[in-house]
């Protein structure tokens, strides 16, 4: 990934800034330099926010990142242009912030562009679809890119000295590793839980056993003492619970049998002597009860003599109801007579006078009938009085209207004598101008024709002159490599190695000497040999360099000369032989342009003639509408006039409002009169028909009054006779009766019940009294004794028998429950050892006490230091190597790096090393994990990377030697950017991006140091 643009709205101290990447060549080293404080470290948080939308490092949060000098309304935006893979891509990212007035803020955006065809074309513009599509891009998470793109203040001087714990959580991020992590957990937990599910099965067995019933027989109580390890015991020893519990519980039964039938014995008789107490109480009651029933007879005898006296009279007794009734009757049949008469003549009263308000209303039929007739001959020209208006307005209109058409039909007339009479006669040239055009055709394909032959003539003595080029520059190119081959100096074996370890070789030979033992390996130096001319090496070395980076380039030219030379030629034969003469294209071209002209004129004056004919035509057809229009209105005019003579003659009125108002106060008299009329009569019927009603209601109650008192007469005489008959004195004494009749069915019942429950008592106490006759006396108290101590033997023979039965039934249950848990124990134990062993050894239970992921962290800590110190040895002169601690421990032990010094031949702590050679280790070893990241997320190629601060703490060698190392990486192609503000730099890197800040804000300058 090579950034290209970066645009900073509103970003801590850049307000509207464009920093342009591009203008740097991507092999160049450059410096970001700037004040402390000016924003150098703000230009990678754009980048970083921009992609992911978060700042460079962890401890800057992304609601700081807005600038608090920006407008209130205008948001934090980021725009970043950046390439990879040859293809480029802009993001867009904006912040939400709060606008003044809201109250809540706005919504964060962002959009991701691809270059295609000369612009960019919005490919994602959602936040959660644009960060999917920029991870799959990048291949990198947020925490990785910052960890390769971005080498932060001080992050690697801690990644250095950490501990394994606090690497371990850097490499996780960097190498995904925690699938190795959860791998091992995953397969912990799994057979945590299966031993978990074992020691539960141990567990259920013990539980099982202890369940088992030992029946009270010392053997099972024995081998209750077995425990769930001995689970082949316990299945030997199930056969001896079951036959033990089978015969304990046939024992007891026998036992049982006996005690039962004695128990039953004693508790017949037992049952017999409380029988016979029940009976004799039983028996004193009921004689009481008779006795009972002696006293109540005499009571008995005479509800039963009224009862009789009440059934012999129920004839009597209903014609006195009847009489009483009918009594009633004719009272009130009277009283409704003297009512109907009073009403009979009030209303003959009202119908007299009705009739005389009917004859006077009568007096003025006549007038209203006329009147009537009128309203009816004249109610159209009411119902349109509306219309009549409209129509007479419309007769105004109408008149006005033809005024204006036949004034307009006059002025069209005189619109077409202006008109000049050749004009009108001549028609458009359309046959003269489709010569003209065919002859046009024909010169403009002859133009196009001439006009390709002279660009395929110009086109081939532009390349048969590019082609003599590019020939003379591949003749100049062959003959300088020739010359830079034949000046490459040839460096032998002995001499590059000489070269390789210099500072070390330099450093052990100023401490030997003849016969004095070596301070390394302690062996006598009996000889040393001269020193060899180095820096003569070294000069040819690096005259070889540059001779050899001028081949390259000479061999690239080559390559590109040659391709220009096939491609010419490829050109130039595609073109092939041209005919080409500039006198034939001008005549032509001549021709073509009076031939325009002439089609122009005939065309302006066809358009004229048209344009005359166009309006005559027009003209004429709006007389002829006039004309219609006209005759049309006249004949609604005449219409019209008829509709308003034939409305005066027949209301004989001029004016329609009088008309309407005159109509209106008719018709409402009119429909008074006829209403009234209505009323007068139907109340005059109404009373006739009522009076007709009324007499006849009279005559039926004079004769309902004849016919009661028939009635009433012949009723006295049948009870009179009645009465007679019965002996009964007077009619009081029937009342009585009578009045008595009410509680006639509560004496029944009450004779009934008594009779009823008298035969009850006396069926009984012949009943009780055979039953004592046949129970022999014998003492209580002694069987009830007897009886309870023969219940007593019996509930424990019971007790012991339910015991051991249900014991020999649970152990059945509980020993085939013992059985499946030792066979599905043996299966699992079986099938699950090798996954036991297999967790032991990822978490850690192996020889090097050593985690899945640890091992594999360890791997790939190897790899990043095998990439450093091919760095770090030459910074150091072939000095100091990084290694890792091998010492074991439990963990994530194993990720501590020490520093291996070839002057003492041993390794000791990181933390021993000066604050120089800890930024030279920290650069390697950041340099280091950047390419093995790089190679690890499938080859994803980050062409840029920008170190934040540390040079400070170099001296002038050290910092030369730090420098070397950058431009080496840079050789590679790769774009370096460092953050610093140490002067020197300013002096050795080409390339500077300046930050200045003046204020609140900041800009960027980029200039070259050459």
């Amino acid at each position: 990934m090579k950034p290209l643009k970066l645009h900073l709205q509103n970003f801590g101290p850049f307000l509207d800034e464009t920093i342009d990447f591009s203008r740097i060549q991507s092999n160049q080293l450059f410096l970001i330099s700037g004040k402390t404080g000016s924003g150098k470290t703000m230009i990678f948080d754009g980048i970083v926010y921009a992609l992911y939308g978060r700042a460079s490092t962890e401890k800057r949060e992304v609601k700081h990142l807005r600038s608090h000098f920006a407008a209130a309304t205008k948001p934090l935006t980021v725009t970043f242009e950046f390439e990879i893979s040859g293809r480029l891509y802009k993001v867009v990212r904006e912040a939400s912030f709060l606008k003044p007035g809201n109250k809540n803020e706005t919504k964060p955006k962002l959009e991701v562009y691809r270059h295609k065809a000369g612009r960019f074309e919005l490919i994602e513009s959602t936040i959660q679809a644009g960060e999917r599509f920029i991870l799959e891009l990048l291949k990198l998470k947020q925490d990785q890119f910052r960890q390769l793109f971005v080498l932060p203040q001080g992050e690697f001087k801690e990644f250095l000295v950490s501990n394994s714990s606090d690497k371990q959580t850097i490499l996780r991020t960097l190498f995904n590793t925690q699938l190795y992590d959860m791998l091992k957990n995953r397969l912990t937990d799994k057979t945590k839980s299966m031993k978990n599910e074992i020691d539960q099965i141990y567990t259920k067995i013990q539980s099982a056993w202890d369940e088992l019933y030992t029946l009270d027989h010392p053997d099972l109580v024995v081998e209750k003492g077995l425990k769930s390890e001995q689970y082949d015991l316990m299945m030997a020893a199930l056969p001896q619970f079951e036959t033990i519990a089978e015969q304990q519980v046939s024992k007891v039964q026998e036992e049982k049998s006996k005690v039962e039938k004695e128990l039953n014995s004693v508790n017949e008789a037992v049952e017999r002597q409380i029988l016979r107490q029940q009976l004799s109480e039983q028996q004193i009651q009921l004689k009481m009860k008779l006795e009972q029933f002696e006293v109540r007879q005499l009571h008995i005898q005479q509800l039963e003599q009224q009862l009789k006296l009440m059934n012999e009279s129920k004839m009597a007794l209903k014609m006195y109801q009847n009489l009483q009734e009918l009594e009633v009757a004719l009272k009130r049949q009277q009283n409704e007579y003297e009512q109907l008469q009073n009403e009979n003549e009030n209303l003959e009263i009202e119908q007299i006078e009705q009739q005389q308000a009917l004859e006077t209303h009568l007096l003025q039929e006549d007038e209203m009938n006329q009147k009537a007739q009128y309203l009816e001959r004249t109610r159209h020209f009411y119902q349109e009085c509306k219309q009549l208006k409209e129509k007479y307005t419309r007769m105004t209109n109408i008149e006005q209207t033809i005024q204006k058409l036949m004034q307009d039909n006059e002025e069209a007339m005189q619109t077409l004598e202006a008109i000049d009479k050749d004009d009108l006669e001549r028609q458009p040239d359309y046959e003269q101008k489709s010569q003209l055009q065919t002859e046009q055709a024909v010169l403009v394909e002859k133009v196009a024709t001439l006009r390709i032959a002279q660009n395929h003539a110009t086109l081939q003595a532009r390349q048969q002159q590019q082609l003599q080029q590019y020939t003379e520059d591949l003749k100049r190119i062959d003959a300088e490599i020739a010359q830079k081959q034949a000046n490459i100096q040839v460096i032998s074996e002995n001499e590059q190695q000489l070269l390789n370890h210099e500072q070390a070789v330099m450093t052990l030979r100023a401490t030997l000497s003849q016969n004095v033992p070596c301070p390394v390996c302690g062996q006598t130096v009996h000889h040393v040999e001269a020193d060899a001319d180095i820096e003569q090496i070294k000069k040819i070395q690096q005259e070889n360099r540059i001779i050899e980076q001028t081949l390259e380039k000479l061999k690239e030219q080559k390559i590109k000369c040659d391709a220009n030379i096939a491609h010419t030629k490829a050109q130039l034969a595609e073109i092939g032989e041209v005919d080409f003469n500039e006198e034939n294209l001008k005549k032509a071209e001549t021709e073509q342009h009076d031939i325009k002209q002439k089609l122009e004129a005939i065309d302006k004056e066809n358009s004229r003639i048209a344009t005359i004919q166009e309006e005559v035509g027009r003209i004429h057809q709006v007389i002829d509408e006039n004309q219609q229009q006209i005759q049309l209105l006249k004949n609604e005019q005449e219409y019209i006039q008829e509709r308003m003579d034939r409305f005066v003659a027949e209301t004989a009125y001029d004016d329609i409002e009088t008309f309407q108002s005159a109509f209106t106060q008719l018709k409402s008299a009119v429909d008074q009169f006829y209403q009234e009329k209505a009323t007068l009569t139907e109340r005059r019927d109404q009373l006739t028909t009522k009076i007709k009603e009324q007499q006849y209601e009279i005559q039926l109650c004079v004769h309902q009054i004849i016919e009661r008192s028939k009635q009433v007469q012949t009723l006295n005489a049948d009870i009179d006779e009645a009465l007679e008959a019965l002996n009964i004195q007077n009619r009081e004494t029937l009342l009585d009766i009578l009045q008595d009749s009410v509680y006639k069915e509560a004496y029944e019942q009450e004779v009934k019940t008594y009779h009823q429950e008298k035969q009850i008592v006396e069926l009984k106490m012949q009943d009780v009294s055979q039953q004592l006759s046949a129970i022999t006396v014998e003492d209580l108290d002694d069987l009830k004794v007897k009886q309870q101590q023969q219940r007593a033997d019996f509930e424990d023979v019971q007790r012991r028998f339910n015991e051991y039965a249900f014991q020999a039934t649970q152990n059945q249950k509980t020993a085939q429950k013992i059985n499946d848990e030792v066979t599905y124990l043996k299966n699992t134990l079986n099938e699950q050892i090798e996954l036991f062993q297999l967790a032991e050894i990822l978490s850690g239970k192996n020889a090097h006490n050593l985690t899945l992921e640890n091992y594999v962290l360890m791997h790939y800590l190897e790899q990043i230091l095998l990439k450093a110190n091919q760095r770090l040895l030459s910074m150091t002169g072939q000095r100091y190597e990084l290694v890792r601690n091998e010492k074991k421990g439990r963990g994530f032990s194993g990720l501590e790096i020490e520093v291996f010094d070839y002057y003492s031949n041993q390794s000791r702590h990181i933390t021993s090393l000066s604050g120089g050679e800890t930024f030279q280790a920290s650069l390697a070893l950041a340099l280091g994990l950047s390419e093995v990241v790089q190679s690890e997320q499938g080859g994803i190629a980050l062409d840029a990377m920008f170190i934040d601060e540390g040079f400070g703490t170099l001296d002038q060698e050290t910092l030369e030697t730090a420098l070397d190392t950058l431009i080496q990486l840079q050789s590679s192609g790769r774009l370096v950017g460092i953050i610093s503000h140490v002067s020197e730099l300013k002096n050795r890197i080409p390339i500077i991006l300046e930050v200045v800040s003046k204020n609140y804000q900041s800009t960027t300058h980029l200039r070259s140091n050459e």
